[in-house]
Formats: structure tokens, sequence, C-alpha cells
């Protein structure tokens, strides 16, 4: 029996890429002394953010207003784990002890934050 491909009617994140921009372009503003994350990357994790959000429920439809806080959450997100390793990559390791090393590593690795 042939099986049918649904093609899924709802909307993508083509649809919302205003959204994006304008949230992409405030955070960058917001965040960008930290030099950390391109323009580029922010519109990336947007993206990825509102991808996922779409295909969770394909036909439902989602108010900008939630779309644009999921957005900014996710960045911030990625920010604050990207500081956390840039933490611990900028420590003055000679200070410590091989064990304190190993335990500063493993909780930055295996933290729920």
């Amino acid at each position: 029996m042939p099986t049918e491909k649904k093609i899924p009617t709802g909307k993508t994140y083509k649809d919302y890429m205003d959204v994006i921009n304008v949230v992409c372009k405030v955070e960058y503003k917001r965040l960008n002394n930290a030099y950390m994350v391109d323009f580029d990357e922010f519109q990336n994790i947007a993206i990825i953010t509102v991808h996922t959000i779409l295909t969770e429920n394909p036909n439902k439809e989602y108010n900008i207003t939630y779309l644009s806080v999921a957005i900014k959450w996710a960045i911030r997100n990625e920010l604050r784990n990207r500081y956390r390793w840039y933490g611990v990559k900028n420590k003055n390791f000679s200070e410590f002890s091989q064990n304190e090393l190993k335990d500063s590593i493993y909780s930055t690795i295996l933290s729920t934050d």
C-alpha cells in the first residue's frame, strides 16, 4: 500500500523572520559588550527556537509575544552556558590542585542551571 506523505499546513520559521530579526537586534544591542556572540548566531538560535516550537504543534497558531519571549530566553540561556564555559576556561588554574581543577570542570559540565 502506498503511504501518503502529510505536508504540514502550519507555518514555518520563515513566516516569523520579522519577529526573529527584531528580537535578535534588541538582544544583540543589549548583550553586544560581551563580544562572544555574533548577530548571525543570535539569529540561528532564534530560528532553531521558532522551528522547534512550530514543529511540536504544526497546526497551532502561536502568539508573537510568546515566540519573542521564547527567543529571548533561548538566547540568554545559550549565553549563560557560554559564560560558564568561558569562566572555567579563563580561570588561573595554577593556584588549584588537580582535584579542585577536575571538580571545577565537572561541576561546569554537569550543572543544570
